[in-house]
């Protein structure tokens, strides 16, 4: 039986077919598409893959340009990246391309000049799929998240909201009780027990509607932390030394006394950031605070922390915040910095806090992490990279 070669076929001992025709065959048999254009962008061949891709043939492809392929809005930003490829040599990217039968596929491309002269080769790859699939994907992590989040929100206000409700309707009762109370007193007819009765009701009603607005502003910081977590990219940055916001975050934290705690700082010399203040200032005061409402169990003393800066081997300004509390255990620190997250079984969530220290510092091109052995204490680090050497306060 004989077997018909291709005519594609390469003979080894044929010089003559070497590797033009080789080159040819790959050009023929990939599964990518290849066109090759001119100087001016005109086609003058293409690839079988090329004419599946597009859905015309290969004649119909050759009487088209460069500049046919794209959607119109794109033409123009085509036009100078045509300019840049005969400039450069080379280019890769994603575009949309538009098929003969009007609909848009998104390909991947790599580009190259003067393969041969006036012959400029493109190679086309379609991942229309893929970014569906990934848009789906990312979809589904977005609804995940907030479903997450909306679970954790909504565990986070109930607490507080219950103790709103209880107290106001408390205070409802009494309001109702020192009503007959002062009645009777206005027309002397109460006994002596009634007006030691009205006062303690008087304290406690005091006591419950404290309780209240503690609770509702509770719910009001719940509520701001999610409007600046939803805020925090593009915020206006300006040149900051980092030690002088530690110090002001450790000040402004101290001040508050929201919790008992002994601070010994230790502040090296670090290169400017670029950021927000306002918003660097908030991390800190985060890591400040969470760090002073941990315990120090058994020790008879306030909890210790240590607010540090230096700058690393990587030339980043860095500040640590460093406590010997009871620590987090292993198992919660991966999930640490999501929204709600909690750090003990069956524990309250940390509320946005983290996640939002995690957001600013991301968003500046800076990392966070966080470093804990149960019943040694915790850090958290932050590390920015060094202000730019041509931005505006920065030392030449």
């Amino acid at each position: 039986m004989s077997i018909r070669k291709s005519p594609l076929a390469i003979r080894a001992d044929d010089p003559s077919q070497g590797p033009d025709l080789m080159y040819r065959s790959v050009f023929e048999g990939s599964l990518d598409a290849m066109l090759i254009a001119d100087d001016e962008g005109h086609y003058v061949d293409a690839n079988p893959a090329a004419c599946a891709l597009i859905g015309c043939t290969r004649s119909e492809l050759l009487a088209r340009r460069v500049q046919q392929l794209l959607p119109p809005e794109s033409v123009g930003y085509l036009n100078d990246a045509w300019q840049a490829l005969l400039w450069v040599g080379r280019q890769s990217g994603e575009f949309e391309i538009v098929r003969s039968t009007g609909d848009r596929r998104i390909v991947e491309y790599t580009a190259t000049a003067s393969i041969a002269p006036n012959r400029h080769l493109s190679i086309f790859r379609d991942i229309t799929e893929r970014k569906q699939l990934e848009q789906r994907l990312a979809e589904s992590e977005r609804l995940f998240f907030l479903g997450t989040m909306a679970a954790g929100m909504g565990h986070e206000i109930n607490n507080p909201l219950a103790i709103v409700i209880l107290n106001v309707g408390f205070a409802t009762d009494a309001i109702e009780t020192l009503k007959g109370n002062l009645d009777a007193l206005a027309h002397h007819a109460a006994p002596a027990e009634m007006l030691e009765e009205t006062v303690a009701s008087l304290l406690e009603l005091g006591e419950a509607l404290d309780d209240a607005n503690d609770a509702s502003d509770r719910v009001r910081r719940i509520v701001l932390d999610m409007k600046q977590f939803a805020s925090v990219t593009g915020s206006q940055t300006t040149v900051l030394a980092l030690p002088d916001v530690l110090d002001a975050a450790v000040r402004e934290t101290a001040s508050a006394d929201r919790h008992p705690a002994s601070i010994t700082r230790a502040y090296g010399i670090t290169p400017h950031v670029e950021a927000n203040e306002a918003q660097l200032m908030q991390v800190f005061t985060n890591l400040l605070i969470r760090a002073a409402g941990t315990t120090d169990e058994g020790r008879g003393a306030p909890v210790a922390i240590r607010p540090r800066t230096y700058t690393d081997d990587a030339g980043r300004a860095v500040a640590e915040v460093r406590d010997n509390g009871d620590g987090i255990a292993t198992d919660f620190l991966t999930r640490i910095f999501e929204p709600f997250a909690t750090i003990q079984p069956m524990g309250p969530p940390l509320g946005l806090g983290l996640a939002l220290c995690h957001a600013i510092v991301t968003d500046l091109g800076g990392q966070i992490s966080v470093e804990s052995t149960q019943g040694l204490g915790t850090t958290f680090r932050v590390m920015l990279p060094a202000a730019r050497p041509g931005a505006p306060g920065v030392t030449p």
